[in-house]
């Protein structure tokens, strides 16, 4: 699949915050998740057609196929599942997490019912559930102390120099929006750290998102001493 050439975004689709890596991964879950969408169909014909084509119409038969309906939502969970997991290293807030998720599944639940597949409110309110116990499962966000982040007692962070040019390495050919976003910092901070100005909690969240990416950068290799 790594030939077939990814499908164009939208600048505000989330999936621009993946890797190509990632996306082609889901782009194979959505294949697979068709597949066996297919193969439900198959076997609903098979049945079909030994019960003698009830009511003539399989598509009506299709629609009210309790066993076609547990293969389509089996297929639907895995789709949401590898979907969470790309989703899921980026860090992001609960919230908006599932969001995109939701987002994500609607769209995709959409287009089945379109094409008459039995996706009723029961089963979008069962997904949703599931979206909402997924994101809330994810590992939660470190509650960082303010004592350990601040500078001056009561005062402001203090500003420290750190190497500028390694956090623009780290952020490579990424978009400074989309760093930001997946680094979990503020458009400003990204700026002055790469100017070579950050304070200490913005320094641990680098280096945090760095350990995360597999870079081996640390505080004090940050640090100009």
């Amino acid at each position: 699949m790594d030939d077939i050439p990814l499908l164009h975004l939208s600048a505000e689709d989330p999936r621009r915050l993946l890797s190509e890596a990632a996306r082609r991964r889901i782009d194979k879950a959505k294949i697979e998740c068709d597949v066996i969408r297919m193969r439900g169909v198959a076997d609903a014909r098979f049945e079909f057609e030994r019960a003698g084509k009830p009511g003539g119409n399989f598509g009506e038969y299709v629609r009210t196929s309790a066993a076609y309906r547990q293969v389509a939502l089996g297929a639907i969970r895995g789709l949401l599942h590898a979907r969470h997991r790309e989703f899921a290293v980026l860090d992001l807030p609960s919230r908006r997490l599932a969001e995109i998720l939701r987002d994500e599944i609607e769209g995709f639940l959409n287009s089945a019912e379109r094409h008459g597949e039995p996706v009723g409110n029961i089963d979008r309110r069962a997904l949703e559930l599931e979206i909402f116990s997924m994101c809330c499962a994810s590992p939660p966000e470190p509650a960082a102390t303010k004592k350990a982040m601040s500078g001056a007692k009561g005062g402001r962070p203090k500003a420290l120099a750190i190497d500028g040019e390694k956090v623009r390495a780290l952020r490579g050919g990424a978009s400074q929006e989309t760093f930001r976003r997946c680094c979990k910092i503020s458009t400003d901070r990204l700026q002055k750290a790469e100017r070579g100005s950050a304070t200490e909690q913005t320094i641990l969240t680098i280096c945090k998102y760095a350990a995360k990416k597999g870079h081996n950068l640390t505080t004090d290799d940050l640090k100009i001493k």
